[in-house]
């Protein structure tokens, strides 16, 4: 299982923008992620939402790789507060 603990700056409450999305990607995840077996992104707790451009942007690759099916079977995405799951898969169709 890939578990990989995210890091943003704590004045940061929602994560917007494709490019932030993208460039966050590649910087924490891009070289840990094995998309052969489950993956579990956990996001601070001071994040309390994401914007449809950040998800899009995040997890362009990992559509490529897996497609939007394998998200919904293979990826979680959560912090302590909520499941981002169904955020992130409403804003990926």
């Amino acid at each position: 299982m890939n578990e990989i603990k995210l890091k943003f700056d704590k004045q940061i409450i929602l994560l917007a923008g494709r490019d932030f999305g993208i460039v966050e990607f590649n910087k924490q995840v891009k070289n840990k992620i094995n998309y052969k077996e489950q993956i579990v992104f956990i996001f601070p707790d001071h994040i309390q939402s994401m914007a449809s451009s950040f998800i899009q942007g995040f997890f362009l690759d990992i559509v490529e790789h897996i497609g939007i099916g394998g998200v919904k079977d293979k990826v979680e995405v959560k912090n302590n507060r909520m499941d981002f799951k169904q955020l992130v898969l409403d804003n990926l169709i």
